[in-house]
């Protein structure tokens, strides 16, 4: 798990999130508008996840903290740990699962 620890930490890097407790990565609520563009290659193929899309304002007692979603899980397979590209992919991204030809096809959301 420590890779994938890695990768997501890499990512939370390249943003500007610092990794507070819970091991929960938060970013300047204030840089948000300002924020790089999170990009996933997929077959050759680009799918940019913009900070509008990435960062999650949350309600604390003190106040608000923006919360980065991408944070890791391990899921395990036979071919070893796997990504999870979760609400914050999928609510940019439309998905097809397509089981008879073991293929996904994803499209933009509109």
């Amino acid at each position: 798990s420590s890779g994938i620890n890695a990768e997501y930490g890499a990512i939370n890097s390249f943003i500007g999130a610092r990794q507070m407790w819970g091991g929960m990565w938060f970013v300047d609520c204030s840089s948000t508008d300002t924020l790089p563009d999170v990009i996933f290659e997929i077959q050759g193929r680009e799918f940019p996840i913009p900070s509008s899309v990435y960062v999650i304002p949350v309600k604390t007692s003190g106040g608000v903290m923006c919360l980065s979603a991408f944070t890791p899980q391990d899921v395990k397979s036979s071919r070893g740990l796997l990504w999870v590209l979760g609400d914050v992919f999928h609510a940019m991204y439309y998905t097809i699962y397509d089981v008879g030809n073991e293929r996904v096809g994803l499209a933009t959301s509109v």
